[in-house]
């Protein structure tokens, strides 16, 4: 779960939209779970402007039960954050969860922006970080 949390918090500082557009996925399976993220980065003047991430987790037929309260958690954990300008929707069904993070660097506060990682990075140097920590990108 520690490992979910850090992974939508890190990713979340890496989408963006607007200009040239870096597109990265990964996917993880492990103790009968799947995660796959994609995120979706759009740099102007070689800064990150806008972003989206989608992550989408798949768990067995034991593990159905964990499924509404891990949305719980993601969602008191994104509260704040959505107060800070981005934009987060979480659907579970059957044996799913889908959490969607969008974002307008513009619209952010000061503050998650300084919390954001890859936020004074170049495409060049966020394209390298990510594909450091697993992702595939194009």
């Amino acid at each position: 779960m520690k490992k979910v949390l850090l992974g939508l918090c890190c990713t979340l500082v890496l989408t963006g939209c607007g200009g040239k557009t870096l597109t990265c996925t990964m996917s993880e399976k492990e103790n009968g779970m799947e995660m796959k993220q994609k995120v979706a980065l759009t740099f102007k003047d070689d800064k990150n402007v806008k972003g989206k991430m989608e992550v989408s987790i798949k768990i067995g037929d034991e593990g159905k039960e964990y499924l509404d309260l891990m949305k719980g958690m993601l969602d008191a954990a994104f509260e704040e954050y959505e107060e800070a300008g981005l934009k987060v929707d979480s659907k579970s069904k059957k044996n799913s969860l889908t959490i969607s993070v969008k974002y307008d660097v513009d619209k952010l506060t000061d503050e998650l922006k300084k919390d954001l990682d890859y936020s004074d990075t170049t495409y060049e140097e966020t394209k390298k970080q990510l594909e450091d920590e697993g992702y595939t990108c194009k």
